[in-house]
């Protein structure tokens, strides 16, 4: 059976008063994103995460820097990344990861947390890309 990339959007969206940033002055300091896999998931491939990230300090005008601001994101419970931030940083991220820890279906949850440390963190554009299945096409003129 042929295996052919697809994605999955996870969070399109960027921040705004319904999706607000994670900010440890407000207490808001974890995101739980819902999403579907289709069933022709390929699990026995690895997939990649990508997402956009901005690490900020609270100070007015977000000039100062996070103060060791730890962040991890997991998806279905396995850990992709943990980084402490001690500078602004804004930049995209990938990790590889098992295509194993996906479900297919509806029953996936990715979550971003920030763990300890003061600052703000923007989360978006979060996509994964994965290997499917798909059924092989009749043969030309057969």
């Amino acid at each position: 059976m042929p295996t052919v990339s697809d994605y999955v959007i996870v969070n399109p969206e960027d921040e705004d008063e319904h999706n607000p940033p994670l900010d440890t002055s407000t207490g808001h300091r974890e995101r739980k994103m819902k999403f579907r896999v289709p069933s022709n998931v390929n699990r026995g491939q690895q997939a990649v995460a990508t997402w956009q990230f901005e690490a900020e300090g609270l100070q007015p005008g977000g000039e100062g820097p996070p103060n060791n601001l730890e962040w991890n994101l997991t998806v279905n419970g396995k850990q992709l990344v943990h980084f402490t931030h001690h500078i602004n940083r804004f930049n995209a991220l990938q990790e590889v990861f098992p295509g194993s820890v996906l479900r297919a279906g509806d029953n996936n949850e990715a979550t971003v947390q920030i763990i300890r440390g003061t600052g703000r963190i923007k989360f978006s554009d979060f996509v994964i890309f994965i290997q499917v299945d798909i059924e092989s096409p009749p043969p030309v003129g057969g």
